[in-house]
Formats: C-alpha cells, sequence, structure tokens
C-alpha cells in the first residue's frame, strides 16, 4: 500500500454517540459529546479551545508547553463554571 493508505488505514472512527457519525447527526436529547480517539484528549483540548494550533504543538512548543496550556484551560473552564466568565 502506499504510504497515504497505511496512514488511512491504521485510524480509527471518532467515538460519536449512539446514532451519531461524521455527518454530526444528533439524537433529540442526546447529551453525551463525540470524542477523539486518534488525537490525545490534551491535544484535542488546547487546539478545540484555540489555545494552540496542531502545527504550532508540532513545531513550536514541546510537551511541557501542551501541559501548562491544558492547566490554563482547565482552570479557565473551572473559574467559567463555577465564578462566572473567567475571561
Amino acid at each position: 500500500l502506499p504510504p497515504a493508505c497505511g496512514f488511512f488505514a491504521g485510524r480509527r472512527t471518532p467515538a460519536f454517540p449512539r446514532g451519531g457519525g461524521l455527518a454530526g447527526r444528533r439524537r433529540a436529547g442526546e447529551t453525551q459529546p463525540a470524542r477523539c480517539v486518534n488525537v490525545s484528549p490534551a491535544l484535542a483540548a488546547v487546539i478545540t479551545a484555540g489555545l494552540a494550533t496542531l502545527h504550532e504543538l508540532k513545531t513550536l512548543y514541546d510537551s511541557e508547553d501542551l501541559y501548562d496550556l491544558l492547566e490554563i484551560l482547565s482552570v479557565r473552564n473551572w473559574n467559567a463554571a463555577h465564578v462566572g466568565n473567567a475571561d
């Protein structure tokens, strides 16, 4: 197989809630979020929050930076949930 085919052969489908899928369909009342399965939860959280791009995490930042950003995100989210808008 060409390299690209091998890459895709080893990937798993994201973990969508029951009945969900790549089209993003959701059942009424569904509260369980979809989860990334090919990317670490730390990477997914930092990228989704807009604190860094995948390119930045691969080229500019190291693993210590990733976990510093994850700490910042965790504190921001906790404050937003318990104190109000932390921004």
